[in-house]
């Protein structure tokens, strides 16, 4: 597969698109699950909307929690998890929501033959991998996260855990490099995948907090909207426009380039 044709500003705004959309995923893994236990979760970029410490300005949908090292937060859902089955599929579900929307990616850009579509599916997978891939290789440093809470409930490791998920997106990764046709091209890629992941963790990380804090003040426009506080559903409709427009330029692209 090569890239050369594609314009380097376009592909970084792909890179972009692509992280936002795998963080996205991840977290709708997550969300749907605590909305099937009717739990009524107001989500945000980076995960349930909380407050650590300083008790929320209205208790009402806020329910109390502490962390392993023994400090108070604050969850904003109606009622707390309960039960074994319950906590393991929450916490399990956005890890796999990502593994299985990788193999998603790598199988379309193997076996679709739309140019473009192969191009956003790829740097899709590339993209999640690569960041699940560095999560878990400092995962082992972490005492709290999705893993600490499976393993927990389940009376394991949580390295065996990590481990698992660690070499399956560490294949997924190779598998995708392997897509593409010179060493060039991967780490063209690969420096892409790195500053779209960069631009997209700090912007999302910073949006994520004003998130909390606006859900905390009451504010209207900051409420759940089908679980997600309602600008974070918007950023993540609009990046999925962004990514059928960047499609169908990719496409116009390619074409020019066919028929010269």
């Amino acid at each position: 597969m090569n890239n050369s044709k594609i314009n380097y500003f376009r592909f970084f705004l792909l890179a972009v698109f692509v992280n936002i959309l795998s963080q996205a995923i991840h977290e709708t893994g997550h969300m749907i699950t605590y909305q099937m236990y009717h739990r009524n979760p107001t989500w945000g970029f980076i995960g349930l909307v909380q407050i650590w410490d300083t008790p929320p300005l209205n208790s009402n949908g806020w329910i109390e929690t502490n962390a392993p090292d023994g400090s108070s937060g604050w969850l904003r859902l109606d009622s707390s998890p309960s039960g074994k089955t319950e906590m393991v599929v929450e916490a399990a579900a956005g890890p796999l929501a990502s593994l299985v929307f990788t193999i998603l990616g790598l199988w379309i850009a193997y076996k679709n033959r739309n140019v473009a579509l192969k191009l956003i599916s790829l740097m899709f997978s590339l993209s999640t991998s690569f960041t699940m891939m560095a999560y878990y290789l400092r995962s082992p440093l972490r005492m709290i996260g999705d893993e600490f809470d499976i393993a927990s409930q389940l009376g394991i490791s949580k390295g065996i855990i990590e481990v698992v998920l660690g070499v399956a997106f560490i294949l997924c990764f190779l598998l995708g490099l392997g897509l593409l046709d010179t060493w060039r091209i991967r780490l063209s890629w690969l420096s892409m995948i790195i500053l779209g992941g960069v631009a997209t963790g700090i912007l999302l990380n910073i949006a994520d907090q004003w998130v909390r804090i606006f859900v905390n003040q009451g504010s209207q426009f900051f409420q759940s909207v089908l679980g997600y506080s309602l600008p974070v559903l918007m950023v993540y409709l609009l990046t999925v426009l962004g990514i059928f427009v960047w499609e169908f330029k990719a496409k116009e692209i390619i074409s020019i380039a066919k028929a010269g």
